[in-house]
Order: structure tokens, then sequence, then C-alpha cells
């Protein structure tokens, strides 16, 4: 790696720093920089997808079997912004974690519907800190 203008190898945060302040596109970047501003951006992600999680136990009608459940992850699974999810066709119910900035209630519950099982309810779990 190169050594900025004072004439020392940045490491850590200031690599960081060092690399964004120094390229003006992704071709500037060298394989470190590019190696450091990706990891930081995965990190950015994670930190802004578990501040906007909620997790929410939907009540669903309908549901008599495990084919039942299958068919109503499987369509979770296609939803953008779920993130896990649990059903059991004995408790009639659904967890759904979900980032509440791409995804809302109205939209998973819906989702459930749409393979032929109303959501008579929904309650909202706050996690443990």
């Amino acid at each position: 790696m190169r050594n900025n203008k004072e004439g020392f190898t940045p490491s850590g945060k200031n690599l960081f720093r060092y690399c964004n302040s120094i390229c003006y596109s992704d071709d500037d970047l060298s394989p470190v920089c590019k190696n450091v501003l990706s990891k930081a951006k995965v990190q950015a992600a994670i930190v802004a997808a578990v501040d906007n999680k909620q997790q929410v136990k939907f009540t669903i009608q309908g549901m008599t079997c495990e084919g039942c459940e299958e068919h109503v992850n499987n369509e979770l699974s296609e939803v953008d912004g779920v993130m896990t999810y649990k059903t059991s066709y004995a408790s009639k119910s659904s967890l759904v974690a979900f980032d509440k900035s791409k995804v809302d209630v109205k939209t998973i519950a819906a989702a459930i519907k749409k393979k032929g099982y109303p959501v008579k309810g929904y309650k909202t779990i706050m996690e443990k800190k």
C-alpha cells in the first residue's frame, strides 16, 4: 500500500477514512481499499437491518397439517424483507422477523392470506435486551 502525503501507512479506522478520502470511484480503489470499504458496507447493512428488525406473531386460521405450514413458509420466503419465520399448524401461528424498512405487517398478512390462510390477528413481540 502506498503512503499518504504525510508519509504514514494507515490502518484500522484510519485506513477506512484514508481509502474513502483518496478514491473518487470504484476504479480508483486499490485491492486493500476495496476490501476495507466492502467490509464497512456489509457491517453498516447489518446494523441497519438489526435497527429495523421487528418480530410479529401472526394468528392464522385454517392450517391443519405440516403441508399447510410449508405453504405459508414458502410464501413468506418470497417476501422481500422477511428475515426468518417459524410457522406451526398446531399453534395456528407464524412467528416472523422482518426488516420494517422493507416490508410491513399488512404485506406479510396478505402474503399468508394469498395461500388461503386468513390472518385473524397479530402481536408484536418485543425482544429482550
